[in-house]
C-alpha cells in the first residue's frame, strides 16, 4: 500500500492550516503561542502549542524542508501519524533527495506497522547519505539535560534495523544494527542499539557473539533517555533480576522493558510465560512504542498455545 498524494495545498487545508490564532490549541485568549514555550517539559498544554508553532511555520514556509519535518514530528508526537507521513511524502516531492525526509517518514511507517514501506523509505535513506557526514538529530521531546544523544545517520539504520528485525529478516537486521552500532557516540545510542542487536544475535544462534555484546554494557554507564533499554541489558548480565527490571513510570518504560524481559524469556525456553507477557503488552490503548509493536509481532509468530 503506497501513499496516497494529495496537492500541498489540499494538506494545508486537510490539517487545518488555516485556523484563526484564537482557536489554538493551548493558546487561550489568542496570547502569543511563543510564550507557551516556558512552560516546563511534560506539560498538557505544552506538546499542543508546540505543534501549533510548527503549524504556522509550515504554513508560512510550505516548501522549507526543516518546517516539514517539523511539522511532521509534531504531529506524530500527538498520534496524528496518517497525517504526519502525508506532510513528509508531499515534502519529499519537493526535496526528493532528503534522507532526512525518508528517515522520519520510515520511523513513522514503523508505527503504522507497515514494514515493507518503512525499509524501502530507510535503505532509500541510507543510499542518500553514503559519504556525506554524520549530523546531530535535534530532539523533538528533550532529555532532562537538554542534550540531543541522536545523529540522522545513527537513527536511519537503527529504524532500518528495526525494520528487517519486525519483519523476521534477522540476518538483515544485524547487518543494519552493526552499521547503527559504528555510529554510536555516547551510552544512550549505544545501550539502544546493543538491545535490540543482542537480540537479533540470538535469533540467529549467535550466543557468544551477543554476550560479547555486552562487554561494553556497565553499571555506570552515563544514561540520560534510554534507562529501560540499559536495565534489560543488565539483566542479560545477571546484574538484575526480572522482578527489579519490570515496571516503569511511563507505558513507554513498560512496554520496552517487558518486550525485553518476554523476548528474554522466550530465548531461554519459557515460551508459555514469555506468551503471557506478550499479551500483556497488547492490551490497552493502541500504542506505537517499539516495545509494543514487537509484542504483536512475536505473538504472531508463536506456534499456538499447547492445550490442557
Amino acid at each position: 500500500m503506497k501513499p496516497v498524494l494529495l496537492p500541498l495545498a489540499a494538506v494545508v487545508g486537510l490539517l487545518g492550516c488555516s485556523s484563526p490564532a484564537e482557536d489554538t490549541p493551548g493558546n487561550p485568549g489568542g496570547e502569543p503561542v511563543a510564550a507557551a514555550l516556558e512552560l516546563p517539559v511534560g506539560h498538557p498544554d505544552r506538546t499542543a502549542t508546540e505543534l501549533e508553532i510548527a503549524r504556522r511555520e509550515f504554513e508560512k514556509n510550505p516548501t522549507d524542508e526543516l518546517a516539514a519535518i517539523w511539522f511532521g514530528r509534531r504531529l506524530a508526537y500527538v498520534g496524528r501519524i496518517e497525517e504526519a507521513i502525508e506532510v513528509y511524502t508531499q515534502a519529499f516531492r519537493q526535496h526528493p533527495r532528503s534522507a532526512r525526509l525518508l528517515r522520519h517518514r520510515g520511523h513513522r511507517f514503523l508505527s503504522q506497522r507497515q514494514f515493507e514501506l518503512a525499509e524501502d523509505d530507510l535503505r532509500h535513506a541510507a543510499r542518500l547519505c553514503e559519504g556525506r557526514p554524520d549530523e546531530v538529530e535535534p530532539d523533538g521531546m528533550p532529555n532532562a539535560r537538554g542534550r540531543p544523544r541522536s545523529t540522522t545517520q545513527g537513527n536511519i539504520w537503527y529504524h532500518l534495523a528495526l525494520a528487517h528485525f519486525l519483519q523476521g529478516e534477522f540476518e538483515s537486521a544485524a547487518q543494519a544494527w552493526r552499521s547503527a552500532l559504528d555510529l554510536c557516540t555516547n551510552d544512550d545510542t549505544l545501550v539502544a542499539v546493543s538491545h535490540w542487536y543482542f537480540m537479533t544475535l540470538r535469533r540467529l544462534g549467535q550466543e557468544m557473539t551477543a554476550t560479547a555484546l555486552l562487554g561494553a554494557i556497565t553499571e555506570d554507564m552515563e544514561i540520560l533517555e534510554n534507562g529501560s533499554y540499559h536495565q534489560v541489558l543488565l539483566l542479560k548480565k545477571d546484574q538484575r533480576h526480572i522482578g527489579e527490571v519490570l515496571g516503569g513510570e511511563t507505558q513507554l518504560q513498560r512496554e520496552t522493558l517487558g518486550y525485553g524481559v518476554a523476548h528474554w524469556l522466550l530465548m531461554n525456553g519459557e515460551t508459555e510465560r514469555s506468551r503471557e507477557m506478550l499479551k500483556s503488552l497488547t492490551t490497552g490503548p493502541s500504542s506505537n512504542a517499539f516495545g509494543r509493536i514487537a509484542a504483536e509481532v512475536e505473538l504472531a509468530r508463536l506456534p499456538p498455545a499447547a492445550s490442557r
